[in-house]
């Protein structure tokens, strides 16, 4: 017969159960935590990155604290020009597909109402149990479509609220990647 060993389950039934909220208490802490602390873990990691460059610019006699504002503005004045030279690329690419629209939308308008003309002929042919059909279609088209301009949308102005934020751990990080 099966006896239990109250001792010796009791103590892997209490391990068990510590090292879950042990386990439990780092996934909230990180959860929670990891959110004030990853401005200084990236100006830990850009730290890193640009110490070669505070170290040649040492090489010249440059003191460090100059340096390494100097390395600073130099990577960030780097990423900047990037970001410029790739939002200045988006725009040409824009006006030229602006400056193109009017010739496509004639041949779109062309192909539009040519396609209707076909739907429509089809569409007068159907028997009434794919008229139904089709119109459900179209409902959840519509439906889709609608759903995903609105998640757009809000995606657009969620990015536009986190602006903010995300300057400020920036300026953090810029301060912190100086005094490491």
């Amino acid at each position: 017969m099966f006896k239990p060993n109250i001792e010796r389950d009791g103590g892997i039934i209490l391990r068990s159960i510590v090292i879950i909220s042990i386990l439990t208490l780092i996934f909230l802490s990180l959860k929670y935590v990891l959110i004030y602390l990853m401005p200084f873990i990236f100006a830990f990691l850009i730290s890193l990155a640009i110490e070669p460059m505070v170290r040649f610019f040492e090489s010249f006699k440059i003191k460090r604290g100059f340096a390494v504002v100097l390395s600073i503005l130099l990577v960030f004045s780097s990423v900047i020009m990037l970001v410029v030279l790739a939002i200045t690329n988006l725009s040409i690419e824009l006006v030229k597909l602006y400056s193109s629209i009017p010739d496509y939308s004639q041949q779109i308008s062309y192909t539009i109402e040519s396609l209707l003309q076909r739907g429509q002929d089809i569409y007068l042919q159907l028997p009434p149990e794919a008229l139904n059909l089709a119109q459900d279609v179209i409902r959840t088209v519509f439906g889709n479509a609608t759903s995903l301009i609105s998640t757009t949308t809000k995606a657009a102005i969620d990015t536009i609220k986190w602006l903010p934020g995300f300057m400020i751990v920036l300026l953090i990080m810029t301060i912190a990647t100086f005094f490491l």
